[in-house]
């Protein structure tokens, strides 16, 4: 092989004997002849022969080259093939061939040995590895002029390398699928090895086998405890386990690391060998339980209400300190015991039932009154379910409800009683007056229903205060409940009414004697902070089963007699009968009247006039209330008397009558009349409405009518009616406003001196009860006097009503009355007749004389 052939790999070949000798000799650095070459040959052969490497020399000068005959041992081949042809490369396996060339020619050009492993055809058709080595034989001029090499056969330690090479791999690749990091550390515990989980676990790329690096890992809070565990076990040899957060940069994470030791047969530690798993998500959830477990311990122990858990068998698991308190027992008398063994006699069997329906999925209950303690429990067991949704344990929640179940049962009494006055209320009531009428008819007796009304009770409420209205309400319940005893059956219906009950009532006879006893027991006064109180009552009365066996009918011809006795006066009793239900049907048509005379706008005023006595002038005229029937003219009030008790009905009318009297005034005006002023009755229900003047003096206003031509005349009773304080204020705002007010029907009301006082009052009118009489009964003349003499020295004008006679007329004038109205001036006329009475000079002669002149005709 020459120095300027590279590609002649393989030296070409000769007689090896020759070859064989000169190389010894050469070896041997001695001048031999030929026969000692051949003698060293000999030798030569003999020793390769027995040598398992191929050997070769290549010398630059005389390009001799020589291969031992291993070579053809191995290859199977004699002649390696001539020098620069593709023989020798063609032995190399065909993926070594560019590398065994280039480190060849790497050599030849810079003189530097070589050795490579490559695949050599082996005699079997096969590859088999070799080492090939070579080196440059030099002059003392540094010049190389041969090469020296030799190929051995390293195929079993290639393929043994390789097969470990192998091994490890698949080692490695099985380390890295396990999702643990394994680690090794030395006999003294200084970690040496970290499999590459690690750094996927962590997403760091540092080494982290040095104890420094470990240190920096471990939290801080955690490294006191896991290095003194690590050096016990390093210590002492035992296993070592420990759950430690480690960190890196931002990142932190949980690990459970576990190892143990290797020892020799004398049990000194030789390694350890340990791994890492990643913990964290489930540390994570069982601190995340652990806490949820504390914080519904913490919340079950903090809960006012008894909680136990029981399993599905009632056997007790747990307790709160709310049971362990009203059991006044531990966790060692409570826990272990089955729950339903607590409760006795019928209880027993309703806790079983309701363990029962729990397991069952769904919801028992019971309410227990537990009686030495005096409480009420509500008790609801419930299941808790497990992650296939069936109930694994049960939950007991026992809540205390004694506070909810008294408050319970005083609304519940307060829904059936009054509770001002303890009574039964009406709802409740009723339910009894049925029982009765089913008591009754089954044992075939009879019981007395009685309805009664606290006369005047308004006026107490009005007059005294709402204090001693309910003193008074509250003494006269008391007073009906014991007159009638323990089997009595009474009841507040509202306001100042009541009902009762009188068992086994007996004749009509004995009703009366009985009823008329309670009249009397209830008759008597009332002291309420030093005032006395009239406590009479009026009493309605029907009998089961003669006036009824239903409860509304009873309950109605009882309401018919107590409106009765209201109507006889105070502290009357009437019994139901017949009669009585056409006296409710006349009331009835009236109340319809006045409504659809309302409807049909047929309500009217009629003008009476009034007259001064001593000059027989009209100075006025009062509006006085008529209405027009379709088919029977026009109507007194007396016709539709009931709608004046219907507080809506007598303030709609009072409406209407003021409207149709500015109207009136008006016209009146504008023909010029001189009509004086018109009085026009107010009732109470108006003055209710609070703006009662205000609205009529804007109406006045509206139309241009100056007060002066208009009187309010009121009655006494508005005064002490519910409402008094706006009629008081709405009489000194018309009074301010120039409205004259004239205090009708005096002398039947009540405190009427008072009234005079207190109120704005300019004229007095003296009732016609008191003129009727005057010419009979000095009482009434008496009356007359004084009433005239207050006026006068009070400034007030004194009016008479209901004069009929000349002789009312010529004793009122000598009285010294002021003015005076009445049948004997002129009936109530249309306001179309008022032009022409205004205008009369006289009228009591003209009115005696149309009087005579009247007995000469039929009317």
């Amino acid at each position: 092989m020459r120095h300027s052939e590279p590609d002649q790999f393989w030296p070409p070949d000769e007689p090896l004997a020759a070859a064989e000798a000169r190389a010894l000799s050469r070896a041997a650095g001695l001048p031999k002849d030929e026969e000692a070459e051949r003698s060293d040959a000999r030798r030569l052969r003999a020793m390769l022969a027995f040598t398992p490497h191929m050997f070769w020399t290549y010398h630059l000068d005389t390009g001799e080259e020589y291969y031992s005959p291993q070579w053809e041992n191995f290859t199977g081949a004699a002649d390696v093939g001539r020098p620069g042809g593709p023989e020798r490369l063609d032995l190399v396996h065909p993926e070594d061939r560019a590398r065994a060339r280039a480190a060849w020619h790497d050599s030849l050009a810079t003189g530097a040995p070589y050795e490579i492993e490559y695949r050599l055809r082996h005699h079997d058709g096969g590859h088999r590895w070799i080492l090939s080595v070579g080196a440059p034989e030099r002059d003392d001029r540094g010049r190389i002029v041969a090469w020296y090499g030799s190929c051995t056969d390293v195929n079993l330690g290639v393929l043994a390398r390789e097969t470990a090479a192998a091994r490890e791999k698949r080692a490695q690749a099985i380390l890295d699928s396990v999702p643990h990091v394994i680690w090794t550390a030395d006999a003294e515990g200084r970690i040496d090895f970290l499999s590459n989980q690690w750094r996927r676990f962590f997403d760091t790329a540092d080494e982290l086998g040095d104890d420094e690096r470990w240190h920096q890992a471990i939290h801080p809070e955690d490294f006191e405890r896991v290095a003194s565990s690590w050096q016990r076990s390093v210590a002492t040899g035992a296993p070592f386990e420990a759950e430690v957060r480690v960190r890196f940069g931002s990142a932190e994470r949980w690990i459970l690391t576990r190892c143990v030791p290797k020892k020799d047969g004398e049990g000194r530690i030789l390694r350890w060998y340990g791994t890492c798993t990643d913990i964290h998500e489930s540390v994570r959830a069982k601190q995340a339980l652990e806490a949820s477990e504390r914080l519904n311990r913490e919340m079950i122990e903090a809960s006012p209400d008894c909680v136990s858990l029981l399993e599905l068998d009632g056997k007790v698991v747990l307790v709160n300190e709310r049971t362990r308190q009203v059991y006044r027992a531990g966790d060692a008398e409570l826990v272990g015991r089955n729950w339903i063994d607590r409760f006795t006699g019928a209880s027993h069997g309703e806790a079983k039932a309701a363990v029962r329906a729990a397991r069952r999925g769904g919801i028992g209950q019971l309410l227990l009154y537990d009686r030495p303690e005096g409480r009420w429990w509500d008790i609801l067991v419930a299941p808790m379910r497990g992650p296939d949704g069936k109930p694994q344990r049960l939950v007991v929640m026992s809540r205390d409800v004694t506070d909810r179940k008294a408050a319970e049962d005083r609304a519940q009494w307060a829904a059936n009683h009054d509770f001002l006055t303890g009574l039964p209320n009406r709802y409740l009531l009723q339910k009894g007056i049925d029982g009765a009428i089913a008591g009754a008819d089954a044992d075939g007796t009879s019981f007395a229903l009685l309805l009664l009304d606290i006369d005047d009770f308004k006026r107490v409420n009005d007059t005294v205060g709402h204090d001693a209205g309910d003193a008074m309400l509250c003494t006269f319940a008391a007073r009906l409940r014991e007159a009638l005893g323990e089997d009595g059956v009474v009841g507040r219906l509202g306001g100042d009414e009541f009902a009762a009950l009188l068992p086994a009532a007996g004749s009509v006879a004995e009703v009366e004697a009985r009823v008329q006893a309670l009249l009397d027991r209830l008759a008597e006064p009332c002291v309420h902070l030093g005032c006395i109180l009239d406590c009479r009552a009026s009493i309605g009365v029907s009998l089961f089963p003669a006036d009824g066996v239903r409860r509304t009918e009873l309950m109605k011809n009882a309401d018919m007699a107590l409106y009765a006795a209201k109507a006889a006066g105070r502290g009357a009793l009437r019994l139901y009968r017949g009669e009585m239900r056409l006296e409710v049907q006349k009331r009835t048509s009236m109340l319809h009247l006045a409504r659809d005379a309302l409807k049909r706008g047929s309500v009217r005023p009629y003008y009476q006039p009034k007259v001064d006595l001593r000059s027989g002038r009209p100075v006025g005229f009062e509006a006085l209330m008529r209405w027009k029937h379709p088919r029977r003219g026009i109507q007194s009030p007396a016709s539709v008397a009931a709608a004046f008790d219907d507080l809506s009905l007598a303030a709609e009318i009072s409406d209407r009558m003021i409207e149709a009297v500015i109207g009136d005034i008006v016209r009146w005006r504008g023909e010029g009349v001189g009509f004086g002023h018109v009085a026009v009755n107010a009732a109470a229900a108006e003055f209710r409405r609070g703006d009662f003047a205000e609205r009529l003096l804007e109406r006045l206003a509206s139309a241009g009518v100056p007060t002066a031509c208009f009187q309010l005349e009121v009655t006494e009773t508005v005064f002490v009616g519910r409402g008094a304080e706006y009629v008081e204020r709405a009489l000194n705002t018309l009074a301010a406003e120039g409205v004259s007010i004239a205090l009708d029907d005096f002398g039947t009301g009540y405190a009427s001196l008072s009234h005079l006082k207190q109120f704005p009052v300019d004229i007095v009118k003296i009732d016609r009860s008191f003129v009727c009489g005057l010419e009979e009964d000095p009482g009434d003349a008496a009356i007359v006097d004084a009433v005239t003499s207050l006026g006068r020295r009070l400034g007030k004008t004194i009016v008479a009503e209901g004069i009929e006679t000349e002789r009312q007329h010529a004793l009122l004038q000598a009285l010294g009355c002021h003015e005076g109205q009445g049948y004997f001036y002129s009936r109530p006329a249309p306001a179309s007749r008022v032009p022409g009475l205004a205008a009369e000079s006289r009228i009591p002669l003209r009115a005696a004389r149309r009087k005579s002149e009247s007995r000469s005709r039929p009317d």
